[in-house]
């Protein structure tokens, strides 16, 4: 691998990383606000990052849907209380 192939693979890997690590910072600030349903957005935290983890196309597209489920039941807990 030439000097420039390396650079570019080099940017494009930092890109990646960047693209990846966008969100944390809501993430963060949306635990640090909710008390009461912080247990449950760490799991679903973990649980969507179960999505990158995955083997498959299908395993992803399960984990996907498992994890807008958990947001809607959350999301309609929090209207109840």
């Amino acid at each position: 691998m030439n000097e420039e192939a390396y650079r570019r693979e080099n940017i494009r890997s930092l890109q990646a990383i960047e693209q990846n690590t966008a969100n944390l910072y809501t993430h963060v600030d949306l635990i640090s606000k909710s008390n009461v349903q912080q247990e449950e957005l760490i799991s679903i935290i973990s649980d969507a990052l179960l999505i990158a983890s995955a083997k498959s196309k299908e395993e992803a597209e399960i984990e996907y849907l498992k994890v807008m489920k958990r947001i809607t039941d959350t999301v309609k807990g929090v209207e109840a209380i």
